[in-house]
């Protein structure tokens, strides 16, 4: 049995008056049987109260499952996912403590206010040839813009802390909500060790989004992608 220390600076924080946006996260596995791996990671941005519809308490979840061989079917792996932020995750009222790099996300991109339900089934067809499935359900509830003009803030931005003049309360999935649902097909191919070609189609049906000709719509998407990837470790 190993324990590791675990010290919590919060209270130092606030005492020196630090506003840096600190981050806790934990995560843990269990492998219940042969195959079977069962995980989950909560992520914390922020918990300053214990309301908890309050606005500071923003937090992340991802739970899921890895199967190999499942039901006795050889050469067949079957991941299962699900992710939630909650509104303002990420966000800060200082924009330099985004937690962002170049205005990429450091965490899920799927961003705040927004889940994700992923299923991906992979078969080996030989020791070179692999295919696989893929199915995603994406929701992502968005700032608003009143009749003024003005920013109606939801915590649907990471980019948008929340400010004086918005609620002190979150509501999840408040804002316009976006759904896109993508289906996927992927053929991986390895000829030469460490070597790998891959070629996929994805298909993604999106619901209430921005479109290029202006207001919100449905779209339907079609990507083809193929790649070449060779590991030299």
């Amino acid at each position: 049995l190993y324990v590791m220390p675990v010290t919590f600076f919060t209270a130092a924080q606030n005492h020196l008056e630090n506003r840096d946006n600190l981050a806790i996260g934990a995560d843990i596995s269990w492998r219940p049987g042969k195959g079977l791996e069962l995980y989950g990671a909560w992520f914390f941005d922020d918990l300053a109260k214990l309301s908890p519809s309050a606005f500071s308490n923003k937090f992340g979840l991802q739970m899921g499952l890895f199967w190999v061989d499942p039901l006795g079917l050889e050469d067949t792996d079957v991941r299962a996912e699900y992710v939630r932020l909650e509104p303002f995750v990420y966000s800060h009222n200082f924009d330099i403590n985004t937690y962002e790099h170049y205005d990429t996300l450091l965490g899920h991109s799927i961003g705040p206010n927004a889940d994700l339900w992923h299923l991906n089934v992979s078969h080996r067809l030989s020791t070179w040839v692999t295919v696989s499935a893929m199915f995603e359900r994406e929701r992502q509830g968005e700032n608003t813009i009143g009749p003024e003009g003005d920013i109606v803030n939801v915590g649907g931005d990471a980019q948008q802390g929340r400010r004086l003049i918005d609620l002190a309360v979150r509501d999840f999935m408040a804002g316009e909500v976006e759904l896109r649902t993508r289906l996927g097909l992927q053929v991986r191919v390895e000829p030469i060790r460490n070597w790998s070609v891959q070629a996929a189609y994805r298909r993604v049906n999106s619901k209430n989004v921005w479109l290029p000709v202006g207001g919100r719509g449905d779209a339907l998407g079609q990507e083809w992608t193929a790649t070449l990837d060779v590991n030299f470790y």
